[in-house]
C-alpha cells in the first residue's frame, strides 16, 4: 500500500469504487468509523452523486471510506474475536436455513485468516433483521461498511482490505455484479417479521414456463457469464462439496439475475444443465441427472423469489451489453443522452 493511499484513503479510492459500480460511497473522519456526513444514511437519505464524491475528495482527501448498501445489496458484518462469536452464529443460521452461505467478497481489517468482516451479497430488497449475536445485517436503511483503504483506529490502525471469495487479500475492487445472491432460504430466515416476509407465489407449471420464456434472451451478459463460470467450476468439482447443492444454488442465482433483467439466463441454464449431467454421470444416467437439474427450481424458493420481485423501474441489465442494448433501442438522440446520463455512461 502506498503512502498516498495511507494518508488519502477517500481521494485515492472514490473514483475506483464508483467505476466498479458502488454508489453508496461516503466519507468518514480519518481513522474512524463514525460519523458520516449528515443526511447521507437512513431510510430517506438519497445515495450520493459523483459530484458529491468529488467535492468530498477535495474537501477531506484523508477521510476514511464507507460503503452504504444500495438497493439490492446487503452485508453481514461478522465479529469473531474476544468474546464475540459471530462466525458461530453464521454456522448456526446455515444449519437452520439448510444451506451454507456462498463464498463472497468481504471487507476486513483483521486479515484473511480471521472470519471477521463484512460479507457482501446481492439481496432482494426485503427488510431483514438488523442484528444477531456477533452479527449485524447491513442494509440500505441500516448502517454502512467501512471500506478499503480506510484505517481502523479501533483496531490498532490496521488497514481495511478487500478479501476475495477464495479468502485471499485482493488488489482490486470487485463490482457489485460479482456478488452472489443471498440464498432465498437466508432471506426467509432473516426476514424482519412475518409482516415483512412475502408469501411465496404458488406457480402452476404453465405459469413457470411462461415466466422462463419471458426472460431476456441472447448471449449471457457479463453478470450472467460470471455466475455461469462460477457454477461450472463448482459443479465440476473444483470447489469440493455436493455437486447437487452447488448446482441448485447457482440455478437460483441465475434465475434471480434473469428476474432482475439480465440477459442470457435461459441459455446459461441450458449450458449448466449439460455441465451437471456430465458431472454426475458416474452415479446417474442422462435422464435421471437431467430430471434432478430440472427439479432444482424448487417451487417454494422460486415462488419466494418472484414474491419479492425487483421493482419494474430497476429491472434492467446494468452490464455493458445491457446498457448498450437499452441505449440502442432509444431512437431519439435527446432521450438517449438523458438515459445515458441517468445510467452514468456516455451515449
Amino acid at each position: 500500500m502506498s503512502a498516498a493511499t495511507q494518508t488519502r484513503p477517500f481521494a485515492d479510492s472514490f473514483e475506483v469504487l464508483w467505476s466498479a459500480g458502488w454508489r453508496g460511497v461516503l466519507p468518514l473522519p480519518p481513522g474512524r468509523k463514525f460519523p458520516p456526513p449528515r443526511g447521507t444514511t437512513g431510510y430517506s437519505a438519497p445515495l450520493p452523486s459523483f459530484a458529491d464524491l468529488w467535492a468530498w475528495a477535495e474537501d477531506r482527501p484523508n477521510a476514511n471510506v464507507a460503503l452504504r448498501m444500495a438497493p439490492g445489496q446487503v452485508a453481514l458484518d461478522v465479529d469473531h474475536y474476544g468474546d464475540k462469536r459471530g462466525a458461530d452464529t453464521i454456522a448456526e443460521q446455515a444449519r437452520r436455513a439448510g444451506v451454507a452461505l456462498p463464498a463472497t467478497w468481504r471487507l476486513s481489517s483483521r486479515g484473511a485468516g480471521n472470519p471477521s468482516g463484512r460479507y457482501l451479497f446481492r439481496g432482494d430488497g426485503a427488510r431483514l433483521v438488523t442484528a444477531l449475536p456477533g452479527v449485524e445485517v447491513i442494509q440500505p436503511h441500516h448502517r454502512y461498511s467501512v471500506a478499503a483503504p480506510s484505517r481502523n483506529g479501533a483496531d490498532a490502525g490496521r488497514p481495511v482490505q478487500w478479501i476475495d471469495p477464495a479468502g485471499r487479500v485482493a488488489s482490486r475492487v470487485p463490482s457489485p455484479a460479482e456478488l452472489p445472491e443471498l440464498p432465498p432460504e437466508w432471506l426467509a430466515l432473516l426476514a424482519a417479521s412475518g409482516g415483512d416476509r412475502p408469501e411465496p407465489l404458488s406457480l402452476a407449471e404453465g405459469d413457470w414456463s411462461a415466466w422462463v420464456r419471458a426472460l431476456e434472451p441472447g448471449p449471457p451478459c457479463t453478470a450472467v457469464q460470471r455466475r455461469l463460470t462460477a457454477a461450472e467450476s463448482a459443479v465440476g468439482g473444483r470447489e469440493g462439496g455436493s455437486r447437487f447443492e452447488h448446482a441448485r444454488g447457482h440455478v437460483l442465482g441465475l434465475l434471480r439475475l434473469g428476474e432482475m433483467g439480465h440477459h442470457g439466463v435461459r441459455e446459461a441454464l441450458a449450458h449448466l444443465r449439460a455441465v451437471y449431467v456430465r458431472a454426475v454421470a458416474d452415479r446417474a444416467d442422462e435422464g435421471m441427472a437431467g430430471g434432478e437439474f430440472d427439479r432444482m427450481r424448487r417451487p417454494e424458493a422460486v415462488g419466494l423469489l418472484l414474491a419479492s420481485a425487483t421493482p419494474e423501474q430497476r429491472r434492467v441489465c446494468t452490464c455493458e451489453q445491457g446498457i448498450t442494448r437499452l441505449l440502442d433501442s432509444i431512437a431519439d438522440p435527446g432521450e438517449r443522452a438523458e438515459a445515458a446520463r441517468m445510467l452514468g455512461v456516455w451515449a
